[in-house]
C-alpha cells in the first residue's frame, strides 16, 4: 500500500501503519526528514484508533529520534500540534519500563 493512497481512508492508514514496528520510523527517516502533511496524517489516524497507550509513546518517542522532528513540530499549525499533545497526555498512561525517559524526549519536542 502507498501511503499516498491511504490519505482519504484514516482506518486503513492506521491498520498499514500498525503493522510497522515504530523502531522503523527512526531508522526509516534517521537521515531526512519526515514530510510534515505524512506525519500529520499518521497522528490523525493514530489518535483515532490507536487506544494502546505503549504502542502510542514508542511510535511518538521513535518520531522524536527521526531528523529534525523538533523542526518539523515546530512549523505544525496550532490544530497539528494539538494533535500532538492529544498523543503525548495519552501516551502518559504508558506503563513500558522506559516510559519516563520516553516520555521526557517526546515532550521535548514541545517546548
Amino acid at each position: 500500500s502507498d501511503l499516498n493512497s491511504l490519505k482519504k481512508d484514516p482506518e486503513n492508514l492506521y491498520n498499514y501503519i500498525s503493522q510497522i514496528p515504530p523502531s522503523v520510523f527512526s531508522k526509516l527517516y534517521k537521515d531526512c526528514d519526515i514530510n510534515p502533511d505524512y506525519l500529520v496524517l499518521i497522528l490523525n489516524s493514530v489518535t483515532t484508533y490507536e487506544k494502546n497507550a505503549d504502542k502510542i509513546l514508542e511510535l511518538l518517542y521513535n518520531f522524536s529520534k527521526t531528523s529534525n522532528f523538533s523542526m518539523t513540530v515546530m512549523f505544525f499549525t496550532d490544530e497539528d500540534r494539538s494533535l500532538y499533545s492529544e498523543l503525548v497526555t495519552k501516551a502518559e498512561e504508558a506503563t513500558i519500563s522506559s516510559a519516563s525517559e520516553m516520555l521526557a524526549a517526546v515532550k521535548a519536542v514541545l517546548e
